[in-house]
């Protein structure tokens, strides 16, 4: 399921309209209206997605599964949990810390896809010193 799907979907199994969802996320109902239709480039800021999740009471762990297109969680069995702690981790994070976090988990993916093809041995502290 898409993140603009699962959302309207979460949005009419409580009941609310897109009128509803303005003053519980503090998002005109067209911002709310072209998330759920996907509309624009590059897709919704986080920002709009914990508002309108926080704010319908959402489950935010179904969004991002749907945001990242990732299996359904029954599917994925104990990692499921270790996804569930990094979105409420990373959700309290600033917007530069949360790009932090990526880039981590960008260059660990890295190293680990390396070290099994052979290729260049990158240590954690190389990694972790792209980011002081």
């Amino acid at each position: 399921m898409r993140l603009g799907e699962e959302i309207r979907r979460q949005r009419k199994e409580r009941g609310l309209s897109l009128r509803d969802m303005e003053p519980l996320t503090g998002l005109r109902y067209v911002t709310i209206n072209d998330v759920e239709l996907e509309k624009g480039k590059n897709g919704p800021l986080l920002n709009t997605i914990k508002l309108i999740a926080r704010g319908g009471k959402f489950d935010i762990h179904r969004i991002a599964h749907a945001a990242f297109d990732l299996p359904e969680p029954e599917q994925l069995g104990e990692l499921d949990d270790l996804l569930k702690e990094l979105c409420d981790r990373v959700m309290n994070l600033s917007e530069e810390d949360r790009k932090s976090v990526l880039t981590y988990v960008k260059t660990l993916t890295r190293m680990r896809q390396e070290e099994q093809g052979g290729g260049a041995d990158i240590t954690t502290q190389d990694a972790q010193a792209g980011f002081g």
